[in-house]
């Protein structure tokens, strides 16, 4: 192992072990975990609130991320956005496969990170959530906007050229496989590169 194996695994550690300490001082409660779509679409039926993670308040830059960071930061971001689609009754306007379009998951990681400014940083101005709440209307314009090909009537098209429909475990799959396709962190202003995903 060298020097720099080593210190990703120092920090990776050190970073759960502050996720530990913050859980402690600040305990919220936790979301039943999602195995498949038809799990995801249970747990908006009956996800007892929103998450609560202390470093929510930060938005990613997805291509930046190393493995474990962005499994964090799929799982924070998978379980908030169900949540939403839950409490807001959007499964209109959210498509079930928004994770895999770059532009929906920046949104979405947008909009949870201000939700997180506004409601769960003690330091936050009452007026905080009446913006957020003005900021998840334009979003979901955008959203709209993005979703040029249909995906919110049920069938997941790319982007670019249309590709196989959503299974049971295709989002856990997906988010699986750009999590394994990562190594070492990369600049942050960086091209990102395709998803390392069989399609």
């Amino acid at each position: 192992m060298n020097d720099l194996d080593q210190f990703l695994e120092d920090l990776a550690q050190l970073r759960e072990d502050v996720d530990y300490l913050t859980s402690i001082v600040d305990p919220g409660p936790a979301l039943p975990p999602s195995s498949g779509a038809d799990a995801s679409v249970a747990s908006r039926a009956d996800a007892p609130g929103p998450p609560t993670d202390s470093r929510a308040g930060i938005a990613h830059v997805w291509h930046s991320l190393t493995a474990h960071e962005a499994d964090r930061a799929w799982s924070a971001l998978t379980e908030w956005v169900d949540w939403l689609t839950s409490r807001f009754t959007l499964d209109d306007a959210v498509p079930m496969c928004w994770y895999r379009h770059g532009a929906m998951v920046d949104e979405l990681d947008a909009l949870r990170a201000a939700w997180a400014a506004a409601y769960l940083d003690p330091h936050a101005r009452p007026v905080d959530a009446s913006y957020w709440l003005e900021s998840l209307d334009r979003a979901l314009m955008r959203l709209r906007v993005w979703d040029r090909y249909g995906c919110t009537a049920g069938t997941h098209h790319e982007d670019s050229s249309t590709c196989e429909g959503r299974t049971g475990g295709e989002r856990e799959s997906y988010l699986r496989g750009d999590i394994d396709g990562r190594a070492l962190p990369r600049p942050l202003y960086a091209v990102p590169p395709e998803p390392s995903v069989d399609r």
